[in-house]
């Protein structure tokens, strides 16, 4: 499912120039605190927090990201597919595979440099607290797994995927309650439909 998304899907260049730099602040920052590589099972989880953290205050999301759940919790497919195929060519990051002992590809995301100027005060506020809370303390991925756990999209999706091995999450699921005195949601509505009916070139 993961490397079947279709080629065609192409993100506008605001918002790739986001994509890039969250993932090399995310790298960046958790090897700072933790001397230690990023792998990318352990980025994909500070993406996913990072995503829905905001999602559900602002009714907007961060970044233009499609999630699909995962026993291990939310895998952004973008970011899944173009690490694994190596599409993301950027100065901002470097992508490392090695093998592992066990014989897995292990994939290491080196930050090199970011641009916060990209985000908001508020963004930026919560990708500080996810980095100060899962990296400070980091000896293994369990509790940052634990937390994605969490999200109520992840867990609707993951109840409900039968027999599969995954399931695509749907985003409103984060809100509890479908009504028009929540702002963010309200927010989520009118985004959504300014979305559906954009018309944007897609590019870097």
């Amino acid at each position: 499912m993961l490397k079947d998304q279709p080629k065609e899907k192409k993100m506008v260049a605001y918002s790739y120039e986001k994509l890039i730099n969250s993932i090399s602040f995310f790298s960046a920052e958790h090897t700072k605190l933790t001397q230690k590589p990023l792998y990318k099972t352990t980025l994909l989880k500070y993406l996913s927090l990072f995503y829905y953290k905001v999602f559900s205050t602002l009714g907007e999301p961060p970044l233009e990201l499609s999630f699909v759940a995962m026993e291990n919790g939310p895998v952004a497919e973008e970011v899944y597919v173009g690490i694994n195929e190596n599409i993301f060519n950027v100065a901002e990051f470097e992508i490392i595979k090695n093998m592992g002992m066990d014989n897995l590809e292990k994939t290491q995301i080196i930050g090199k440099s970011y641009n916060l100027d990209f985000f908001s005060d508020f963004e930026v506020e919560v990708m500080r607290d996810l980095i100060t809370k899962y990296a400070t303390s980091y000896k293994n991925n369990n509790e940052i797994i634990d937390a994605t756990h969490e999200l109520r999209p992840w867990k609707i999706a993951w109840e409900n995927r039968g027999n599969g091995k995954m399931k695509k999450m749907n985003d409103e699921d984060i809100f509890e309650e479908v009504s028009q005195d929540n702002l963010a949601n309200e927010h989520y509505l009118i985004y959504k439909t300014l979305r559906e009916t954009s018309i944007a070139n897609f590019s870097r």
